[in-house]
């Protein structure tokens, strides 16, 4: 009787046990599934490790089928007083990174909606020469003196922000980052929400033209100057008889591999036409500014002509400005005379 006694506690015993193994691999398998799930990033860019998203991310839908929830802006750094405006380095969120901006607040009192926000959109710098704080200074202070709460975002991988530098041309993720400033601005109590504009020179340029196609009702006006505003098709184009293997600042910043990749046969038209925010500038419903210099030999007026044809077409009121002396760089008289 005491032998059958012990085998029923042990065979109890065994089944209690598996019991508490099994819900113990279960729980377990549950938690690792969540700690995986949450910890898979956001984007491709992030999950591949890449400078940028596969390439159908760098279409226009794409862009806008996205969400851009910002979130909180932070100051880290307060640059004192300057002439006629306050100066700080901030952070904000963008695609699981922290990325800092310079802020420059007026002193001027602020209207009873906040400051009218512009946020300036820099051109290409090799990474190592940037700076947060010189770098557009002379147009980040002139904006600020003049009452507007000005923002100038070091994009991923410039500055201390977090990530990796992409190519200069079709700059998705340098996109994404500056829409996701937009959404952080919306909440910051200095900022008007319904008065932000935005500023780009170059690649910053081709950054304004790409947000403004994609979230065109949070953008009231759009500021482009010598941007790559042309069709994808005409920019490979263009490339490819300026021997872009050769320039320094298209290797650097790893261009001639995204041109190579677009060059393929592969790639259609139709795909091409879809990356080109020029197709999609009927989507703007704030107005646009642009600025090129005939002399310009980085990017060729011509890119702001077409531009400006689409814009014209589609009923935007567009104003565009040539200067007859003016480079790429806007240097002189040319830059007094875009202040």
């Amino acid at each position: 009787m005491k032998t059958l006694m012990n085998k029923k506690r042990r065979s109890i015993l065994f089944i209690l046990l598996t019991v508490v193994l099994i819900i113990i691999t279960k729980v377990s398998w549950q938690y690792l599934s969540n700690f995986v799930q949450k910890q898979k990033p956001v984007t491709p860019l992030l999950q591949q490790g890449k400078a940028r998203p596969p390439l159908q991310d760098l279409t226009i839908e794409a862009i806008r089928q996205r969400s851009f929830p910002g979130g909180n802006i932070k100051i880290e750094e307060d640059l004192s007083s300057q002439d006629g405006f306050r100066s700080y380095i901030i952070s904000y969120p963008s695609e699981r990174l922290k990325l800092y901006a310079l802020m420059n607040i007026p002193n001027t009192p602020k209207p009873k909606r906040g400051y009218p926000v512009i946020i300036i959109n820099h051109g290409y710098i090799p990474p190592d020469k940037y700076s947060t704080i010189n770098s557009y200074k002379e147009f980040s202070d002139f904006y600020a003196k003049n009452g507007f709460l000005v923002f100038k975002p070091d994009y991923r991988g410039y500055g201390k922000s977090e990530g990796t530098t992409e190519s200069g041309y079709f700059p998705v993720a340098y996109t994404y980052d500056v829409l996701n400033l937009i959404s952080s601005i919306k909440n910051y109590k200095e900022a008007d929400a319904n008065n932000i504009g935005l500023w780009g020179h170059s690649l910053g340029g081709n950054v304004t033209l790409r947000a403004a196609v994609s979230v065109s009702k949070d953008i009231k006006a759009s500021v482009i100057v010598a941007g790559g505003g042309a069709s994808a098709n005409d920019i490979l184009n263009y490339w490819k008889t300026k021997k872009y293997k050769s320039l320094s600042w298209i290797k650097d910043s790893g261009a001639y591999k995204l041109i190579e990749e677009l060059n393929n046969p592969s790639v259609t038209s139709e795909f091409l036409d879809k990356i080109s925010p020029i197709n999609y500038v009927s989507n703007i419903t704030g107005r646009v500014s642009l600025h090129h210099g005939a002399k310009d030999e980085s990017i060729p007026i011509s890119f702001s002509d077409t531009l400006y044809k689409a814009l014209k077409k589609v009923g935007n009121n567009v104003e565009y400005y040539v200067y007859e002396q003016g480079d790429h760089q806007f240097g002189g008289k040319e830059k007094e005379m875009l202040l």
